[in-house]
């Protein structure tokens, strides 16, 4: 009889492992490594890029009506989740960052869900000042196209149902023309 892989199965037993005896043996991810998502609700501003970009919906987003204000919560579902990073790349605030974390081994589903609540006052009606421009600029980072200007009729509006109060206009107006007015 011929066993071809007998001598192979020799060495192998008086040979070093080819792998890594983990979890004893603890493993840093590499560097830029995309891994468990953290969620920062503090940092939050409620702009909503991040479920805009997410191309398998694994963020979504709930709100709920408080006294003063809003509780808004974001959920991250890092069993749908494909680690490409673009929520956090679109997170100008730095709320959403992919760990180093590759550890997410689970026996339930509800282990692989990442979850923050913030509370957000009413912070008034978005209003435009006479040092306008109409320059578009608002309009152009608002995430969620509430803002139109006519630079042509020098005419600037606001829908103030998708208007979610996250203040990039605000921080992107050159002269400081708009501002949240008093509830």
């Amino acid at each position: 009889m011929n066993f071809p892989f007998i001598r192979e199965a020799i060495s192998n037993v008086f040979s070093k492992p080819s792998t890594r005896n983990f979890p004893a043996e603890n493993v840093e991810a590499k560097p830029n490594y995309r891994g468990r998502i953290t969620y920062d609700a503090e940092k939050c501003v409620n702009c909503g890029n991040c479920v805009k970009v997410c191309a398998p919906s694994a963020i979504t987003r709930k709100y709920e009506d408080v006294e003063g204000g809003q509780r808004i919560t974001y959920t991250f579902d890092l069993t749908s989740c494909t680690f490409c990073g673009t929520c956090q790349d679109f997170c100008d605030e730095g709320a959403i960052v992919l760990s180093p974390d590759y550890h997410m081994v689970a026996e339930r589903a509800s282990d692989l869900v990442v979850s923050g609540t913030r509370f957000a006052a009413k912070k008034g009606k978005l209003v435009n000042s006479d040092a306008c421009v109409f320059c578009t600029l608002c309009a152009k980072v608002c995430p969620q196209e509430a803002i139109t200007v006519d630079r042509k009729e020098k005419l600037w509006s606001v829908d103030y149902d998708k208007c979610v109060q996250c203040g990039k206009c605000i921080a992107k107006c050159p002269k400081k023309s708009l501002s949240f007015e008093e509830a």
